[in-house]
């Protein structure tokens, strides 16, 4: 430590913040799945990330950056639900269990199920495709207006003439 840096040198910080950039989607998925409240998992994807700053010298070089990560995001998880569980409950801990994983695993499916999402994505019409973008990645509101999904005039008229709104 220098300066009171908890990274090794420069050129070690800048590989460090590159891993860590890289894999904040993969945590933030991971802990979604966990959590499944977003300003949750916001929260402890932030504590994540601490974390994983101050442990920067603890990391082997050499080793999977990505199930270490994961290991620290599901210690931070755990620590989440046992401060939040005193004021609720969402599941009990053998769901819990049956969610998580080991993190090598969970490296692992989520390498393997976001290029089939891609692909996916690609086969929809551009409006679908917009359409799921902005309720997943963009977090839209689950009750759309009629107008935000651009649906075309007559299914507009339909839904609208039925009394529903999405």
């Amino acid at each position: 430590m220098t300066n009171g840096n908890t990274f090794k040198n420069d050129e070690a910080d800048e590989d460090f913040a590159l891993k860590i950039a890289e894999i904040q989607p993969r945590l933030y998925g991971f802990i979604l799945k966990r959590l499944v409240d977003r300003d949750q998992t916001l929260e402890v994807l932030q504590r994540t990330n601490l974390v994983l700053c101050r442990k920067a010298t603890e990391f082997q070089s050499g080793s999977s950056f990505p199930a270490w990560a994961f290991t620290i995001a599901k210690f931070q998880v755990m620590a989440w639900r046992k401060a939040e569980g005193r004021s609720k409950l969402l599941f009990t801990d053998q769901v819990y269990e049956l969610i998580d994983r080991a993190p090598a695993v969970e490296v692992d499916a989520v390498d393997v199920r976001i290029p089939i999402l891609r692909q996916c994505l690609e086969k929809l019409r551009s409006i679908d495709r917009s359409l799921v973008q902005s309720r997943y990645r963009d977090d839209l509101s689950r009750s759309f207006d009629v107008d935000q999904c651009r649906l075309p005039i007559v299914v507009a008229q339909i839904m609208r003439s039925s009394g529903r709104s999405g």
